[in-house]
């Protein structure tokens, strides 16, 4: 009689908890796909060259952002499997019925992959934590599945290719690459500014003056202020349900003396094991 009080008042927190974490994770993903930039919606789409995806580096190797992103994504769910598989991811679905998000973790910290998907099955977003830090690649799509935002990092530092990407309109298929930074060790150190006519180095016209590369770094400060306010939410809610569970095994714990020192009285003054000197 004594613990139901406690027991109710339990329930309705981990309610109230368990709604937060979704609601935070719900507001982490509402923004972060939406496209930066969109042209009115051309009759047909124009024809990107054969090098579209393709960004020269300041040491003048050439990498296919397209087919960086592609084989990220390829071993990204492969991860995101094996969790799922093993029981080691919570899942939240759309009200379809269809998944909506994975999150991993251990203990109060994120740990592993952290994926959202949009209703349609599309992925809307990918990444990886390592006790909470960004570790490896970052993904971001829209609701058609054109890439939006591919970035890199190493234990929570910006290190390596950091891409935004823009579509021509609702006809654009694949999207297309508008800048591309090289960083390391969180320090941006090159960029390279997508144009029609070709390839831009941070050495040459990319400045303030430039409104077109202007407008992309405007894109890339707008999805990692989004992404950095709600993800501090989301760490937060993680942090509370593992509190909620940590108060749950004590009572388990409690409840389970209580239960023994009950069957005792039961069947009489049975001798109590102590081990351990206590």
């Amino acid at each position: 009689m004594v613990l139901l009080p406690v027991q109710e008042s339990l329930l309705q927190r981990k309610c109230r908890r368990l709604l937060l974490l979704v609601s935070c994770m719900a507001i982490l993903f509402a923004v972060l796909a939406a496209p930066f930039s969109e042209a009115a919606e051309p009759e047909t789409e124009p024809r990107q060259p054969a090098d579209a995806f393709q960004v020269r580096l300041k040491n003048e190797k050439t990498v296919d952002v397209r087919k960086l992103m592609k084989a990220e994504q390829e071993a990204f769910s492969k991860l995101l499997a094996r969790q799922e598989a093993n029981g080691q991811s919570l899942r939240f679905n759309h009200t379809n019925g269809k998944p909506y998000l994975f999150v991993s973790r251990r203990g109060g910290k994120l740990l592993g992959p952290l994926a959202g998907r949009y209703d349609n099955g599309q992925p809307m977003i990918g990444l990886t934590y390592i006790f909470g830090n960004r570790h490896g690649a970052l993904m971001c799509w829209d609701e058609k599945g054109r890439p939006v935002v591919y970035e890199h990092y190493k234990n929570g530092v910006r290190d390596g290719l950091r891409c935004i990407f823009k579509s021509c309109g609702e006809s654009c298929q694949e999207g297309h690459l508008w800048l591309a930074e090289e960083w390391s060790a969180g320090r941006r150190v090159a960029s390279h500014l997508r144009m029609a006519t070709g390839q831009e180095s941070s050495q040459g016209a990319l400045n303030d003056q430039n409104s077109d590369y202007v407008a992309a770094l405007k894109g890339l400060v707008d999805f990692d202020t989004t992404l950095q306010k709600n993800e501090t939410q989301l760490k937060t809610s993680v942090v509370q349900l593992y509190e909620y569970e940590k108060q749950m095994a004590q009572l388990a714990r409690a409840r389970a003396i209580s239960t023994m020192l009950a069957s005792q009285r039961a069947y009489g003054a049975m001798p109590v094991c102590r081990t351990g000197g206590g």
